[in-house]
């Protein structure tokens, strides 16, 4: 509040003060958007999709147009050692995530699908292989419209860019233990597992089943809970 009960100015200097209401406590600026971030702006709200998400999916889109190449990957940029991180996996994490913004979820999870079940690395040709069908997953193949799945729609390309701390997990005063599933050996995200606790000086805390092993028929899976709940207790009880 400001003096004699009105609203302070708040904004750049010289931009006259927005109405508000002197009994509310607080003020508010309202700014109009420039064309650009207007649009951008509601086009996230109109598909539920972060801003930051359209953003890197289009310039993933321009880097492959005016480079030729289909393997784009955005790099990210490390606060301590300043230095452009660029992820390569041999498959196109990028596709997926622009799959699901340009054809939708069922379309995008059956190459979220197909990558992370194959065994052993992926060829550096793999963006050439066949593109499986929603339909050979059992997924919808028709586009409801929604741009809201957090894993396709938004963490596709963040996640596979973060790079862990080795140095300051091998000195954490907690207990790290990196799981994986038997049946998943070979797999993306085993090989990924297999790898940090290999980073981290331990072995990978093998668990029955894939990476749903824990389930017990939920979303038409069946792992094996009780196994799972066996080995967890053990590794629980393991000393470091």
């Amino acid at each position: 509040m400001g003096p004699a009960g009105r609203c302070p100015a708040i904004g750049p200097a010289g931009s006259p003060a927005a109405p508000c209401d002197p009994s509310s406590g607080t003020a508010t600026h309202e700014r109009e958007l420039p064309a650009p971030a207007a649009a951008l702006a509601e086009l996230s709200r109109s598909h539920g999709i972060a801003s930051t998400a359209i953003l890197a999916a289009a310039v993933t889109a321009l880097l492959a147009r005016y480079s030729g190449q289909e393997d784009v990957s955005l790099s990210t940029v490390s606060p301590r050692s300043g230095y452009a991180v660029v992820v390569r996996t041999g498959v196109d994490t990028a596709d997926i995530h622009a799959t699901c913004l340009r054809d939708g979820t069922g379309a995008a999870m059956a190459k979220f699908i197909a990558m992370t079940s194959r065994k052993g690395p992926f060829p550096d040709n793999g963006n050439e292989e066949p593109v499986p069908a929603p339909a050979d997953f059992g997924l919808p193949a028709q586009d409801d419209g929604s741009r809201d799945d957090p894993l396709l729609g938004q963490n596709m390309l963040g996640c596979t860019g973060y790079r862990p701390d080795f140095a300051a997990l091998q000195a954490a005063s907690t207990r790290v233990v990196v799981a994986a599933g038997k049946e998943s050996d070979g797999e993306f995200a085993a090989r990924a597992a297999a790898e940090i606790a290999a980073r981290l000086g331990t072995g990978p805390a093998v668990f029955p089943g894939d990476h749903g092993g824990f389930l017990g028929r939920e979303f038409g899976r069946h792992g094996a809970p009780a196994e799972f709940a066996q080995t967890l207790r053990k590794v629980l009880r393991t000393d470091r």
